[in-house]
């Protein structure tokens, strides 16, 4: 991660995360898309195994702009685009299903777990009864 010092000699981020990107998304036209809002400094380019990158910009004032864009957009696909570091779980990233409020019944089929998600063992289903045994 590149990181600019500031006036109280604190480091800023500079690095924006750049997912679902195409397969075939090269370091070149990664590059060529994101050098639009500024001097793109660095890439770590994921795209062939796991479709995403991290594109870092020279100034905290770069990356903003590029954050701050309606779409971005790489040979079709429209990526996500965030700030690298940015805490998914307050905008959701985590904890898919109904949630663990009806965790205390049971586990549930889907188990309710750290990250909420999850069925929660309503009455019976999947919490153990099965509905032969009568």
């Amino acid at each position: 991660i590149r990181e600019d010092p500031q006036a109280d000699g604190s480091m800023v981020n500079t690095t924006v995360f750049a997912g679902r990107l195409p397969s075939t998304a090269t370091d070149e036209r990664i590059r060529e898309v994101f050098s639009k809002w500024g001097n793109v400094v660095a890439i770590d380019n994921k795209a062939a195994l796991k479709g995403f990158a991290f594109v870092t910009f020279e100034t905290r004032d770069q990356m903003s702009k590029c954050l701050i864009a309606t779409e971005v957009t790489l040979d079709g696909a429209v990526l996500n685009v965030d700030e690298r570091g940015a805490d998914r779980a307050a905008k959701g990233g985590k904890g898919r299903g109904r949630g663990g409020q009806a965790a205390p019944r049971g586990s549930g089929f889907y188990g309710g777990g750290q990250y909420g998600g999850g069925a929660g063992g309503a009455q019976g289903y999947y919490s153990g009864q099965s509905q032969y045994a009568r």
